[in-house]
């Protein structure tokens, strides 16, 4: 999978020490000209599905059960995947890299099994048009957290929404 961008909170003098971890994240699009984001409501801001992999899971399978946790039980269609994003964060000395993939929900949509603290940071599934991506991307509160999470999800959205136009 082709590696997107690598993003760093700040310059590193050494990886040394740094937790790894792999994550898988979906741009859920359908046919009403929408994509599928999660609203982290205590924070105001919005970020793609997903989440991290675990021990000895494949990316595909994390994949769907992350949709399953946050989204809600459904049935899914990987249509392409979409790239690599490297992330070094100081603020928690962790070298993450994120693999996103282009979805589609093929079910009904059940319910989500969201942990307490997802829960506490009032996280809700949400539809929002194409056309609002560029603003709800822009970075609002100037937290790590916030401005790393925006920068490599709005990356994945931008090459997902290049394959789609290049498939039309």
């Amino acid at each position: 999978m082709e590696i997107l961008k690598e993003i760093e909170d700040k310059k590193i003098e050494s990886k040394d020490f740094y937790a790894f971890k792999r994550a898988a994240r979906a741009v859920i699009i359908n046919d009403n000209n929408e994509i599928g984001l999660m609203y982290i409501g205590k924070y105001d801001y919005y970020k793609l599905p997903g989440g991290e992999v675990d021990f000895n899971e494949e990316i595909h399978d994390a994949l769907g059960r992350e949709i399953d946790e946050e989204v809600g039980k459904c049935d899914i269609e990987i249509l392409d995947e979409i790239g690599v994003v490297v992330e070094t964060r100081e603020f928690d000395r962790t070298l993450s890299m994120s693999y996103a993939f282009l979805v589609k929900i093929v079910s009904d949509i059940g319910q989500n099994f969201l942990t307490s603290e997802e829960k506490e940071q009032r996280l809700e599934f949400k539809w929002v048009d194409i056309n609002e991506l560029e603003e709800l991307f822009k970075v609002k509160n100037n937290h790590p957290v916030e401005i790393l999470t925006k920068d490599r999800d709005y990356t994945f959205i931008k090459k997902a929404l290049e394959k789609i136009e290049g498939g039309k």
